[in-house]
């Protein structure tokens, strides 16, 4: 049986933190749609349809590594 192995990454993600896999869709929510539609969801334990909203220990970064990227490559 072969390995799966994931695809590249498209060169427009590893440029865009707001990619979402789809050319032209970014994810770009208003603070009030991150939290009512994304964290109070994701708190009340609702399966959520992609794994946009990482989670991380932020505290134990220091603020200038808290890029998004960065966020990105270490949750």
């Amino acid at each position: 049986m072969a390995e799966s192995s994931s695809p590249p990454q498209h060169p427009v993600a590893e440029a865009n933190a707001n990619y979402v896999g789809i050319p032209g869709v970014r994810f770009v929510p208003s603070d009030e749609e991150l939290i009512l539609d994304y964290l109070r969801a994701k708190l009340d334990g609702e399966e959520q349809p992609t794994d946009l909203v990482k989670e991380g220990e932020v505290y134990e970064k220091h603020p200038s590594v808290l890029s998004e990227f960065e966020l990105r490559r270490s949750f």
